[in-house]
């Protein structure tokens, strides 16, 4: 189905603007641009919706009084196992982590900063 087929609105929300209004989930940028307001959509407890899914999640922010008792919007949402999100293999990763890491990329811009003088 192409997109002008969709009997809907649709609204493009930049970067700039989730920047600008703070907003950290969808529901915080949709209420700028929809009708849609957070008691009108289905919930889900995070914590309820990663135990069957196999999400995993840390133990001590896995419970209701902390991340995992956050509500997320929608329902029936398929989880994805952390290993199956990474572009690289673990065989990759092993061989080329110690090229790939923030420290090595934080350690090569100030190289550079300082070259660049």
């Amino acid at each position: 189905m192409d997109i002008q087929d969709i009997p809907q609105t649709i609204s493009v929300v930049s970067r700039e603007f989730l920047e600008d209004t703070m907003a950290l989930r969808m529901l915080d940028a949709a209420k700028y641009v929809t009708p849609i307001v957070e008691n009108t959509l289905p919930t889900t407890p995070i914590l309820t919706w990663a135990r069957p899914t196999g999400v995993a999640m840390d133990k001590l922010s896995a419970t209701e009084e902390r991340e995992g008792g956050t509500l997320a919007p929608g329902q029936a949402v398929p989880g994805f196992a952390r290993e199956s999100l990474s572009v690289f293999s673990p065989a990759e990763w092993e061989k080329n982590k110690s090229t790939l890491t923030f420290a090595v990329w934080t350690e090569r811009a100030r190289l550079a900063a300082a070259t660049a003088k």
